[in-house]
């Protein structure tokens, strides 16, 4: 199923009334929007603010907990301030598990993300070759025998500085010239920003848009990773780090290239050469850094949260969800480890010591897993006590809700508000068994009509 996600821009506010999730928005003078969702039917999964500035009420995070919606702020130089995603269940078997992986064993489920990401920056380049906007595509070095995480590290460094080094000194076209504010929006520029020396705070367009569509790329993670009921704070190759969740950019690595791939796609104009953009779709801040205008951040969340990056997701997830959760028999440990070059050669396999393995081996302890007791849910999940029957508290109120329906159905009341039944059977096309009151058939039948106004 896809996820449901609403975006919000400019100047936010958010609060409950009557029950219901209410949305403002307001950017100057180009938009004023209110959106409304009911408690009865959320219809939205994930809400990411990218806001300049807003008001928040308290009870609007017992309202998402309690419909199982994610919600993330975003700043304007694409920096996640603030988020808040359901509670996953993350059992103290599966966190200990983590925290106790061997080097190896994380090494041999790092390898194949890092083979992914390298595979991906050579296919861009490739790709800005054929099209003519890079001269050539050098190779991408790799470490012999990388047999140890840090090995891992200096194979993805050394890769990436080939990457942003051959595409740094690409010109960006814009439609009006005289109106570019910095030297620094005429190329794609280094990957580091000269205000921060790291990504963070750019100072060129084609990194500003980047960083941002990185961030709503890393929520999408982040909710995967929670989904399947897995820490997102202990990683397998990215350092700890207090304040970030260092899983999250390990699974987000080999996904990198597609949404790289996607910002250059939007920089091109068609039937001309490099790359093309508009001054009216970024903001030249006091302080020299680059960020979007509201309505063209707006347009990367539907080009970055799409179907098929999720599935790449759960795939990635999906492996090391079964090495931790494995209820039948401790995770397979490798007896070699291979890096694959992009070019299709490979390096030889380090053999893994037998002690090694026997440690890996005894670390595992799984406990008993259960399926979810939910009639459109078959996940297995390791429950926090022996009473718990739902691997969520979303499928937990959603079948109380449908067994709610069912109870009224029989008794011959509204399944929706639960009221006595005053809708004649012999209205809207002969129907014999209505299951909505009056008062209910006209709520909907208002929304409809509002709907299809544009309302």
């Amino acid at each position: 199923m896809t996820m449901r996600i609403y975006r919000a821009v400019g100047m936010v506010g958010l609060s409950v009334e009557r029950g219901n999730l209410v949305v403002t928005e307001r950017f100057g003078s180009k938009f004023n929007r209110r959106t409304v969702f009911e408690a009865s039917r959320p219809d939205v999964d994930h809400i990411i603010v990218s806001c300049w500035g807003g008001s928040l009420s308290f009870d609007v995070f017992e309202w998402l907990n309690r419909h199982g919606v994610a919600f993330t702020v975003i700043d304007e130089h694409a920096e996640i301030q603030a988020e808040v995603i359901p509670a996953g269940h993350v059992s103290a078997h599966t966190k200990a598990r983590q925290a106790r992986m061997g080097e190896w064993e994380r090494l041999a489920l790092a390898r194949p993300m890092i083979e992914a990401k390298i595979a991906g920056e050579w296919r861009v380049l490739q790709w800005l070759a054929q099209a003519g906007i890079i001269e050539e595509c050098p190779a991408v070095p790799v470490e012999a025998e990388p047999d140890s995480l840090d090995a891992l590290r200096l194979v993805e460094a050394r890769a990436a500085a080939v990457y942003w080094g051959c595409v740094a000194g690409i010109p960006i076209r814009f439609d009006r010239p005289s109106r570019v504010p910095s030297r620094d929006w005429q190329t794609v520029g280094p990957r580091s920003s000269p205000k921060t020396g790291t990504p963070r705070r750019a100072v060129s367009p084609f990194h500003a848009t980047l960083n941002y569509a990185y961030t709503i790329l890393a929520g999408l993670a982040r909710r995967v990773i929670v989904e399947y009921r897995i820490d997102p704070d202990i990683p397998l190759l990215h350092a700890y780090h207090a304040t970030r969740p260092s899983l999250v950019y390990d699974v987000v690595e080999p996904v990198r290239p597609i949404i790289d791939r996607a910002v250059f796609s939007a920089f091109m104009k068609p039937g001309e050469p490099g790359l093309y953009a508009r001054v009216e779709s970024f903001i030249y801040k006091s302080d020299g850094t680059c960020v979007l205008n509201p309505d063209f951040a707006r347009q990367w969340h539907d080009r970055v949260a799409t179907k098929e990056v999720r599935g790449r997701f759960e795939r990635i997830v999906e492996p090391l969800a079964e090495v931790l959760k494995s209820p039948a028999a401790p995770p397979a440990v490798p007896t070699t480890v291979r890096i694959k070059r992009p070019d299709g050669l490979e390096f030889l396999p380090v053999p893994i010591r037998e002690y090694e393995q026997k440690d890996a081996k005894n670390e595992s302890k799984p406990g008993t897993a259960r399926i979810c007791a939910a009639s459109d849910c078959d996940r297995e999940f390791i429950p926090n006590n022996p009473k718990q029957m739902y691997c969520s508290y979303r499928c937990r109120d959603r079948e109380k809700q449908r067994r709610y329906r069912k109870e009224r159905e029989k008794a011959g009341r509204c399944i929706q508000c639960g009221g006595p039944m005053d809708y004649p059977t012999t209205m809207h096309h002969n129907k014999t068994s209505p299951k909505y009151c009056s008062k209910c058939q006209e709520y909907f039948r208002t929304k409809y009509r509002r709907h299809r106004a544009g309302g």
